[in-house]
């Protein structure tokens, strides 16, 4: 696991839900209520929360933190989440150091 894959995963989050929030308004029909859009929408979220959440463990992993640690501050503290994922220390080159021993 590496930080600019988790970048990579994390900012794709962001495009799928930027792609989705204008295929969302492009099928929108004030009048049917029961349109494509609506089934669009939930995709886009399920998707880019799916994406996201995976990216928070990836990033967390490439720290040298549990992955779960990045998916529990994206769960339950979500952009929040990713400033605490930032600012925690980088414990990869610890762990490296110990895997030599």
């Amino acid at each position: 696991m590496t930080l600019p894959k988790a970048y990579a995963i994390t900012g794709a989050s962001v495009l799928v839900l930027i792609l989705g929030g204008v295929l969302t308004g492009l099928l929108y029909d004030p009048k049917d209520p029961n349109n494509l859009a609506m089934l669009c929408f939930r995709i886009t979220c399920g998707a880019t929360a799916i994406i996201y959440l995976l990216g928070m463990a990836v990033w967390a992993g490439a720290k040298g933190w549990h992955p779960i640690i990045g998916v529990l501050l994206g769960l339950f503290c979500s952009l929040i989440g990713l400033v605490i994922l930032l600012f925690l220390p980088d414990r990869s080159a610890q762990r490296g150091a110990l895997e030599k021993l």
